[in-house]
């Protein structure tokens, strides 16, 4: 399971040491033009309780963990417009091509701050689990 932690310090996840997960406040001052992938869940997604959000976020972390990232990184829950989002930024445009190419998540127009973009949508945590499994087998 992925550490979190709100300082500023870097540190590796459980799965893969090397890995520096940061708090999102910390990536975003460290990395102003890094990458986005962008798991958008359902228009109706205002109704998903904080915990099952958290619970997705959580298994994303997990996912990333076994993934061959190198490169720093860090998850956030965004609501807006109705909607749940978890951002991943990652500091490595290969870091986040590895996860947008695992989710077969797609350009977006959305963020333009960042100096990439990508976005899938996360139906729920089943969906997610299964989708993600066989990419990284």
């Amino acid at each position: 399971m992925a550490r979190q932690r709100t300082g500023s310090h870097d540190r590796g996840s459980a799965l893969n040491p090397r890995m520096p997960l940061l708090s999102w406040s910390t990536f975003v001052a460290r990395h102003p033009a890094s990458h986005l992938v962008i798991a958008s869940l359902p228009a109706d997604s205002a109704e998903i309780g904080t915990t099952l959000v958290r619970n997705l976020k959580g298994q994303i972390g997990l996912f990333i963990g076994r993934l061959d990232i190198a490169g720093a990184y860090a998850l956030t829950i965004m609501r807006s417009e109705g909607t749940a989002e978890i951002l991943v930024g990652f500091e490595s445009r290969a870091d986040a091509d590895a996860l947008a190419g695992a989710v077969q998540a797609k350009k977006t127009g959305r963020f333009p701050e960042w100096a990439s973009r990508k976005l899938f949508v996360l139906d729920e945590a089943q969906s997610f689990a299964q989708s993600t499994t066989k990419s990284v087998e």
